[in-house]
């Protein structure tokens, strides 16, 4: 059997209760570990968690090494841990398709992602999201356009645009606010240059989580934790979402962090 398990975000103990036993029952264990942010620690904490060893798996192992995966599955029990949830910020639809092909049952336990968190802690009106895009590293650099049309095409319709922005796990490095904020300015000034907050989520699912609303040009200055970092780019707002933007920016006690970064950043 293949089983897939969502992690959540931050700290391996955002995993769900069935994931857990599940994952503990298992014959093989491999954590994804090249698809996100793995704090220091992790491993040993995600290994005390489940009371066993644990395989780490590389990008070359999740991918290139997919049919060895899939071939233990036939007579293993194979759980395979992935940080936020397995099908929706990381694709891992190619090893179901493998496994159902050769009729091996496929098990899916979601867990807490990007998608939702990120959402949920803005604020903003899940129903009122366009398309997500995502900026990648080197977006300037290498002429990427296509992130910056999509956030046009979502502005043109009224609505708000998640922004993921890259993190690649072996180089330790990941797009920041600031820079997806310079990106905004380059490719849609007129975007940058506006008034209306938009909405920085750092570290989502960590302990030192922050959440900012700001026009992008104050974002692009701001000093925040290191990645992962988000951007929601907003559109038009419902009145109940201008009253939580104002809010944001004067920090309510809850999200009091968030107010020394946006300070920082004036």
């Amino acid at each position: 059997m293949l089983l897939l398990v969502g992690l959540g975000l931050g700290d391996p103990d955002g995993i769900t209760l069935r994931g857990l036993n599940l994952a503990k029952q298992a014959d093989i264990v491999i954590l994804d570990a090249y698809t996100s942010v793995l704090p220091e620690g992790y491993i040993k904490q995600i290994s005390a968690l489940l009371d066993r060893s644990i395989t780490i798996g590389s990008r070359y192992d999740l991918e290139n090494r997919a049919a060895d995966i899939i071939e233990q599955a036939r007579t293993h029990n194979v759980c395979i841990l992935v940080p936020g949830d397995p099908l929706i910020a990381t694709t891992h639809l190619s090893l179901i398709q493998m496994a159902l092909q050769k009729g091996i049952p496929v098990d899916v336990v979601n867990g807490v992602s990007i998608h939702t968190a990120a959402i949920s802690l803005s604020g903003l009106h899940i129903y009122k999201f366009g398309p997500t895009v995502t900026i990648p590293l080197e977006a300037m650099e290498r002429k990427i356009r296509s992130p910056a049309d999509r956030i046009l095409e979502n502005l043109k319709r009224g609505l708000h645009t998640l922004t993921l922005l890259e993190y690649d796990a072996k180089r330790a490095e990941g797009v920041t606010v600031n820079y997806a904020a310079r990106y905004i300015h380059e490719h849609l000034p007129q975007v940058y240059s506006r008034d209306q907050p938009s909405v920085a989520v750092i570290r989502a699912g960590f302990p030192d989580a922050v959440v900012v609303a700001a026009p992008i040009y104050e974002l692009e200055k701001g000093e925040f934790p290191p990645a992962p970092h988000t951007l929601i780019v907003t559109g038009d707002l419902h009145f109940t979402e201008e009253e939580w933007l104002r809010l944001l920016q004067k920090a309510p006690p809850y999200l009091g962090r968030a107010s020394r970064f946006h300070r920082e950043s004036r």
